[in-house]
């Protein structure tokens, strides 16, 4: 935008919005929320789960094709319930959450690429973060999840960050929108994943993943996120090293969680699938 001052008008009003919690925050399919709940449930049974899913078709077909992926790796004849018990409940679960993100949850008239760009952008950091986890065998659980959401409230900042330019007679490019994302994502953030009912680990660590030594008990997701969200950057949309493996082995985060030579070497060999996977969910 040519001019500051009108940045700013928006920029306020977004502000007020979300202040006064007058935001679109998209609800989940119920069929979703109904699986994030039972695999969230204490004794519940890969079958309910599966039963469950099934009721999707569309859904059921591409967690079948995602877990016959590289990167997920299910044996055998491929069917819910042998997919769910390789990679349990929670997993399969969440990644039903990142398939229905796609679905027009969002709303954003002449912007939608920006949405499905931010979307994309989510599902690699949740695959990224998982696939740190995997290699420290530390924090497996909640990393697609957590990285995945941890910046989820930026579609929504985009939404209505159009809604305010049209109200003000406006005009924003892109570069305007990502602009209002960096700085209204936090709060947007966390909006959703109040109405999502996501797990205390999700909000500390999209609060902290900026500043993670701040994260007190959270510290060690925290950390795995900030990794999954820094290769994200690192390798682009495309799965491809942009930096080198001696930047990586320059960079804070991964000193800081102790990745060997070998451990990098592994991520780098993963981009590929890591990319390919995640054009999969969206």
């Amino acid at each position: 935008m040519e001019n500051a001052l009108e940045l700013q008008v928006i920029a306020d009003s977004l502000h007020n919005r979300l202040q006064n919690n007058a935001v679109h925050v998209p609800l989940l399919p119920e069929l979703t929320l109904d699986a994030l709940r039972i695999s969230r449930t204490p004794g519940s049974q890969p079958e309910q789960l599966a039963a469950l899913l099934s009721k999707d078709r569309s859904m059921s077909a591409k967690l079948l094709q995602l877990g016959q992926s590289g990167l997920f790796g299910q044996p055998g004849e491929p069917h819910l319930e042998s997919l769910i018990l390789h990679l349990g409940q929670q997993a399969v679960a969440d990644m039903a959450l990142a398939l229905c993100l796609n679905t027009g949850l969002f709303h954003a008239p002449g912007y939608a690429q920006s949405i499905t760009e931010q979307l994309r952008q989510a599902v690699l950091c949740g695959l990224w973060s998982r696939e740190v986890a995997m290699l420290r065998r530390r924090y497996i659980e909640a990393a697609f999840i957590c990285g995945l959401c941890k910046s989820i409230g930026r579609p929504v900042v985009i939404e209505a960050a159009l809604e305010c330019a049209v109200r003000h007679r406006m005009h924003l490019s892109y570069d305007d929108l990502m602009v209002l994302a960096d700085q209204f994502e936090y709060g947007a953030t966390q909006r959703v994943l109040g109405a999502w009912q996501m797990p205390e680990v999700v909000h500390a660590v999209a609060a902290h993943w900026l500043d993670y030594h701040s994260a007190g008990e959270a510290q060690g997701q925290t950390m795995t996120t900030a990794a999954g969200a820094r290769l994200t950057a690192l390798f682009g949309k495309q799965g491809k090293h942009i930096a080198g493996k001696e930047q990586l082995l320059k960079e804070r985060i991964v000193a800081e969680l102790g990745l060997s030579d070998q451990q990098i070497d592994h991520l780098c060999r993963a981009a590929a699938r890591i990319t390919a996977t995640a054009d999969g969910f969206i």
